[in-house]
């Protein structure tokens, strides 16, 4: 009793785990599974959009409805929508799949609607001969936006889709030759294409024969960083130098404006008052002012002397404009002399 109530035991327990692992399988896979409404939902919003005019909104929904579940119908909204967008190529062969399904299922309107349609995109659709000018060489690869072109296919119309193409032509030893074609839809054009120009051989000097090693090469973004800072340190020593070039300038405009016109002022007042000029011991009361205005005059004089030296300084002591030039010893002194400031500089 004891040994069949074991034996059936581990039966019960197998059977128990093969009906929970059949029961998730079939849910796992009905979830999976498109369902008809899905793929009808998807195929209805891009009606909708398609009927709206954006095709370009649509055909994520036709192409995800025709994953779902491939119906002619789904194809031949998918060719009309891509025929709008000028992507005649997909739309012909979408076309085709349509007529050739709708010949399956015994759907006569579909199959003449779909054929019609297919022979007027086949009709929009340029083509582009494409062929090696004379004298190129045999070992040229030549590619039509990034696809390579076989070597049958030179020579022959070329169905591409309305609008800009690029044609490429590689071969070795010489640069790359790169055309560009825009193409109206029926037009037919032949394009002759040509390889680049022979590539410059590298010279090869003794140091390259005996295999020494060659100097450690400098990335251009090295080179290109040194100039830069090369070139903002020369200007910011150039506009150091002309900033204080023209305060120089401007101090000394100003220094001699001020020694200008303290000295008018000064003889205006020995030409008025000759009293003050002769007066060498103490003078009356009436020589008072004048001589007051006479120590302003010379005061002036010599204010606008220090001022017009110090704007020499400023000029003779900017740094130069080239980095790295010698710059002499520049020394400049003033000392007034007599009743004028006499500057003198020695460099």
């Amino acid at each position: 009793m004891t040994r069949a109530h074991f034996a059936v035991r581990p039966l019960h327990g197998t059977l128990a785990v093969f009906c929970v692992v059949s029961a998730l399988g079939a849910s796992s896979a009905r979830a999976d599974a498109p369902t008809p409404e899905r793929w009808h939902e998807e195929l209805k919003l891009g009606y909708e959009l398609k009927q709206r005019g954006n095709c370009v909104e649509a055909l994520p929904h036709f192409l995800e409805s025709l994953r779902l579940e491939r119906q002619t119908k789904t194809l031949m909204h998918l060719a009309d929508c891509e025929e709008r967008l000028g992507r005649l190529m997909l739309a012909r062969q979408h076309w085709t799949e349509a007529r050739d399904r709708a010949r399956e299922e015994r759907s006569e309107r579909f199959s003449e609607d779909a054929e019609i349609r297919l022979q007027a995109v086949v009709e929009r659709i340029p083509q582009l001969t494409i062929a090696l000018a004379a004298g190129t060489t045999g070992h040229a690869q030549i590619e039509c936006d990034g696809a390579p072109l076989e070597r049958d296919a030179l020579g022959r119309p070329l169905p591409l889709d309305p609008g800009a193409h690029r044609i490429s032509v590689r071969a070795p030893g010489r640069e790359n030759a790169y055309y560009e074609v825009l193409l109206n839809p029926r037009e037919s054009r032949r394009l002759d294409v040509e390889v680049g120009r022979a590539l410059i051989p590298q010279p090869i000097g003794p140091d390259t024969l005996r295999g020494d090693a060659s100097p450690p090469r400098v990335e251009p973004s090295v080179r290109q960083r040194s100039s830069d800072r090369a070139s903002r340190a020369q200007r910011a020593t150039s506009t150091s130098t002309s900033t204080q070039t023209l305060v120089g300038w401007i101090t000394v405009g100003g220094g001699l404006g001020m020694a200008a016109i303290s000295g008018i002022s000064w003889a205006i007042v020995k030409a008025q008052y000759p009293e003050v000029r002769d007066c060498t011991g103490p003078c009356d009361s009436t020589a008072g002012e004048p001589r007051a205005q006479v120590v302003r005059a010379i005061v002036g004089l010599v204010a606008g002397g220090l001022i017009t030296a110090g704007g020499v300084t400023l000029i003779l002591t900017a740094p130069s404009a080239a980095p790295g030039s010698a710059h002499s010893a520049r020394v400049v002194t003033a000392k007034p002399s007599g009743s004028l400031l006499s500057v003198a500089a020695e460099w």
